[in-house]
């Protein structure tokens, strides 16, 4: 099978969306897929050198210039630190009006539909939503079938706040929807809700879930040192009750509980994690680097997102290529993610509360866990794959 698929985001540095794309492409491919990579042109500085190496050397990468995106360096790539800093209101406003769908918009028109014929299935997976443009204007040229991968739905996206742009974002969502053939979102949460609000496409919404990009397992056990680690972006989660909690464990136990941080924080979160004796912050690491936290690791820490979103942050996934426990802090036990967690069975989950957190029963746990394998790349391929042959 011929694939073209579309990502705004494949081969950057420190981002859930590139790691995903990088794996799935390589999980198509090891299936027999001949398969084609359409995406932005993004400065050396902004890409990852280890997921670049980790592509396939039977895919090949089309990168298209996209304007001023394409030469741009943020700051959290030029290594003048990793916290996050209230984002200028005027700023944030100005963009979300003028740079929609996304800030590399510039990419519909750059590109030359008639260059992109002769493929069986062409997939866009966002985020950028700017992917799902881009593979419609193709597809208007040369009628093809379509997969739509969404991470996050886009009108009801948690951090989606100004009206007028939700509403903009909802009509265009709806009008992506109904061109595709099928549509996968990669949280089971995320799929049941869009299946509720678009009951008309109930034939084309599949759940699709977010691979983990490789398996790891831990290395070395230390018998009097329980070390948790946390990996991506901590703005906007609550890491002050964990920090409470091993400091009160602490003091009353021969097994010492620490905490990293690895990733961006807000200047008060970094504060309150360098305040604890007991954690570190690192900022933000290249994924090489994560995937060798998790071999030295005796626990992963998720923080869940607010109560009542069915978003999962693509973290959860990648803890699932692994053997460690995953301590999974969350806001609401009863919530549609919450129970999606629980029923994995891989983590073990408390509210996020101080007095609620158990390292007892963690450490008691250090050794139960294994691999999900149905999240792997290949795995994910596979099935999408299956959804391809049955409808």
């Amino acid at each position: 099978m011929k694939i073209l698929y579309i990502a705004g985001l494949y081969r950057k540095r420190s981002c859930s969306a590139s790691i995903r794309n990088v794996a799935l492409t390589n999980g198509l491919s090891s299936h027999g897929c001949d398969v084609s990579v359409l995406t932005v042109k993004f400065p050396p500085e902004v890409l990852d050198p280890f997921l670049m190496s980790s592509v396939n050397e039977d895919i090949n990468v089309i990168e298209v210039d996209s304007g001023f995106i394409s030469s741009y360096i943020p700051t959290t790539y030029r290594n003048e630190g990793n916290s996050v800093h209230k984002t200028n209101i005027l700023k944030k406003v100005i963009k979300e009006f003028l740079y929609f769908p996304g800030v590399d918009k510039k990419w519909i028109s750059a590109i030359n539909s008639e260059y992109f014929t002769g493929y069986d299935l062409i997939i866009s997976s966002s985020d950028t939503k700017t992917s799902h443009f881009v593979a419609r204007k193709i597809i208007k040229n040369t009628p093809t079938r379509w997969l739509q991968i969404w991470g996050d739905p886009w009108a009801d996206d948690i951090g989606l706040k100004n009206f007028f742009v939700k509403l903009r974002a909802h009509l265009a969502e709806e009008k992506l929807l109904n061109g595709a053939d099928y549509i996968g979102y990669v949280s089971l949460p995320t799929t049941n809700r869009m299946k509720d609000k678009f009951p008309y496409l109930l034939d084309k919404i599949n759940y699709i879930p977010r691979n983990f990009f490789s398996v790891v397992e831990k290395n070395i056990t230390q018998k009097h040192i329980f070390k948790i680690s946390y990996t991506g972006v901590l703005n906007g989660r609550d890491v002050e009750p964990i920090l409470e909690a091993i400091e009160c464990f602490n003091s009353n136990s021969s097994v010492i509980v620490s905490l990293d941080v690895f990733g961006r924080a807000t200047v008060e979160q970094k504060h309150l994690i360098e305040a604890c004796p007991f954690s570190e912050y690192h900022g933000e690491v290249s994924l090489q680097d994560v995937l060798n936290v998790f071999k030295s690791s005796d626990a992963l820490l998720y923080l869940g997102n607010a109560a009542g979103t069915s978003q999962i942050p693509g973290k959860l996934y990648d803890y699932f290529g692994t053997n460690l426990p995953i301590l999974a802090l969350v806001q609401d036990l009863h919530d549609d993610v919450s129970t999606f967690i629980l029923d994995s069975q891989r983590c073990i989950v408390f509210q996020n509360i101080k007095s609620k957190i158990n390292f007892s029963e963690l450490i008691s746990n250090r050794d139960s866990f294994s691999v999900l394998e149905q999240y792997s790349p290949n795995s994910v391929a596979s099935s999408i794959l299956k959804i391809l042959e049955s409808k």
